[in-house]
C-alpha cells in the first residue's frame, strides 16, 4: 500500500469535506438571512440509480450517460439524478411545512 498516496486522498477528503461543510453553513446563513428555506437532501440518495417515472432502483455505471429503466424512461442520467432530488426536496419541504410524512402524490 502506498501510504503517501494514502495520506494525500485522506488529506483531500477531508480539505473537501471540511470546504463543502464551510460552503453549506453559508447557504444556510444566507438562507436565513433572506427568510428562506435551505432543504438538504440525504448525501447517500442514490439519485443517479432511481428513476424518476416509477421509482425503480438500478445499478448504472459511471461512464453510462444516458438512464434507461424498465418502465421505458429513457433521458440524460444528470437530469434523471435533478429530478430525483427534486422530487426529494419538495417531499422535505412540504413534511416539514405540515409536521407530516403523510404525503400522498
Amino acid at each position: 500500500m502506498d501510504s503517501k498516496g494514502h495520506k494525500a486522498s485522506r488529506c483531500l477528503a477531508n480539505t473537501y469535506d471540511t470546504s463543502f461543510g464551510t460552503f453549506t453553513r453559508y447557504l444556510e446563513y444566507k438562507a436565513k438571512d433572506l427568510g428562506k428555506t435551505l432543504i438538504k437532501i440525504d448525501q447517500y440518495y442514490p439519485s443517479t440509480k432511481t428513476c424518476s417515472q416509477c421509482g425503480e432502483e438500478q445499478d448504472i455505471k459511471l461512464f453510462e450517460r444516458t438512464y434507461s429503466c424498465v418502465c421505458g424512461q429513457k433521458m440524460d442520467r444528470d437530469l434523471n439524478a435533478a429530478i430525483n432530488i427534486g422530487v426529494q426536496g419538495l417531499i422535505a419541504y412540504v413534511t416539514k411545512a405540515y409536521g407530516t410524512d403523510a404525503i400522498a402524490w
